[in-house]
């Protein structure tokens, strides 16, 4: 079932998707997921649009009961509604943006989390956070809410919110692992922008060496491919591994972009 990919990291520990549209990204059926295994603490890292996250946490032989910590990157539809399907016996934290959780809508109808603040404090102990939060110490660490020091265009967002005004994705965040090669950047759509995500993680801890990215990295057309192309290039970062929300257009134009990663890819570090 997993197709294991070495990183050239040492193995400290791997991130396995969980879930991902299978080819190209689209909006009704592309969810995501990933399970972070490292320092002997399992992190579930967005819950995907169904139920395929419970399901193919059992094919791997695990439950939602074996995860210690649930991390959302944004609020969107795709990475949230997978959550209603997973039950737990007992609290475990749940971390996210403080906007994460409020409503979002396209096209007049709800692309939002879809549970009351009120159903996840119940099931949950909810940290808001738009600080940086140290999920384990000193190893593993939500962002929290990323600068926006380069802007970005504003017909990239096309969602609003309940208020009616652009859902510019506030709440959009990432996790950073660090490694003993330096510094592995978790993405869930990068709406915040894949270079202020890697400038804004640059600066919290000291210009470490940004050493690898993976997840979601909002290229949906040809355009969106280049920039990001040439900014990963720019960084000169080594490992590169897309899941979600790109398109197959024309990517054998962009090497960068080889190594996208399918459901229960497990790539070690």
């Amino acid at each position: 079932m997993d197709n294991l990919i070495n990183a050239g990291f040492e193995k400290e520990g791997y991130v396995q998707v969980i879930n991902n549209e299978l080819n190209e990204f689209d909006n009704e059926n592309s969810g995501f997921s990933l399970l972070i295994n490292f320092e002997g603490k399992k992190i579930l890292f967005d819950f995907g649009i169904g139920r395929e996250v419970k399901e193919n946490l059992l094919k791997i032989g695990l439950t939602e009961e074996d995860i210690d910590f649930f991390v959302l990157s944004h609020g969107h539809i795709d990475h949230t509604q997978g959550i209603k399907y997973l039950t737990l016996n007992e609290k475990k934290k749940f971390i996210c943006h403080p906007r994460a959780l409020e409503g979002k809508f396209f096209e007049g109808r709800s692309i939002g989390f879809p549970l009351t603040k009120e159903y996840l404090e119940n099931h949950f102990g909810i940290i808001c956070s738009k600080e940086p939060y140290e999920i384990i110490k000193d190893k593993v660490f939500f962002l929290g809410e990323i600068p926006r020091e380069n802007l970005l265009n504003e017909k990239n967002f096309p969602g609003k919110l309940a208020d009616g005004s652009i859902d510019f994705c506030i709440d959009d965040s990432a996790i950073a692992l660090k490694t003993d090669k330096g510094i592995l950047l978790i993405v869930g759509c990068s709406h915040s922008g894949i270079d202020n995500i890697i400038n804004y993680s640059k600066g919290l801890f000291n210009n470490e060496k940004i050493y690898g990215i993976l997840g979601g990295m909002h290229m949906l057309n040809l355009d969106s491919l280049r920039k990001v192309s040439s900014i990963l290039e720019k960084e000169n970062i080594a490992n590169i591994f897309p899941t979600h929300c790109i398109i197959n257009e024309n990517k054998e134009s962009f090497p960068l972009f080889q190594k996208r990663l399918k459901t229960f890819d497990k790539v070690y570090f």
